[in-house]
């Protein structure tokens, strides 16, 4: 029949037991419960420092609080309003700037009415200028220079890159420039002889001729 050995203490725990039986064993257990107790003592004493303590500084700490959160709402009170003011003054501007862009448009499409039909005439000019060929005539005139030369040893002559573009740059201002002139001259204050003068001018430059008559 075989033993059973479930419920049977280890060897371990039967010398622990005898120990503990003894009066060696019975003072071990209570030095060890005496400092069990002091450390249990010393946590007590711990958790009333510390609940003191947050009786003391949490209270000041909670205004602070209430005072800082007070600060943030009154900035977001003043952004708001900021912001509304930020928006007025921009329609503000907007309506302003509407206002006197209709008043000066209106005075110079007035004065585009009485200016002189010769500008009329200088305007229908410059836009039949074909662009490319203004800026080919103009790359025609520019002197050549000496770039290289052939398998003979005859000097190439010709328009270098460089020179090449900035003729055609400054061809294509020229152009802009009598382009502008036309909106100066139609809303400037200058009488007809010096506008006149001033169309013959740019017209000699761009090779228009002589000066149309408007009509």
């Amino acid at each position: 029949m075989a033993v059973q050995t479930e419920n049977r203490p280890s060897l371990a725990e039967r010398v622990l037991r005898r120990l503990t039986a003894g009066p060696m064993g019975r003072q071990i257990l209570a030095e060890q419960q005496a400092e069990t107790m002091a450390e249990r003592k010393g946590l007590v004493s711990e958790v009333a420092r510390v609940q003191a303590e947050r009786e003391k500084v949490i209270p000041p700490a909670d205004v602070r609080v209430s005072e800082a959160l007070e600060t943030l709402k009154t900035a977001h009170q003043r952004l708001r309003d900021s912001e509304a003011s930020y928006k007025l003054a921009v329609n503000d501007r907007r309506s302003i700037g509407v206002r006197l862009d209709k008043r000066e448009q209106v005075s110079r499409a007035a004065l585009r009415e009485l200016a002189p039909p010769a500008i009329a005439g200088f305007k229908r000019d410059l836009d039949a200028i074909d662009t490319g060929s203004f800026v080919q005539r103009r790359l025609d005139a520019t002197p050549t220079q000496r770039l290289s030369t052939d398998m003979m040893g005859a000097p190439v002559y010709g328009l270098s890159t460089e020179v090449r573009e900035r003729v055609s740059a400054g061809a294509l201002a020229e152009l802009q420039t009598a382009r502008a002139a036309v909106e100066e001259l139609q809303t400037c204050d200058l009488n007809d002889e010096a506008i006149v003068a001033m169309l013959a001018a740019m017209r000699s430059s761009l090779g228009l001729g002589t000066v149309s008559n408007g009509v």
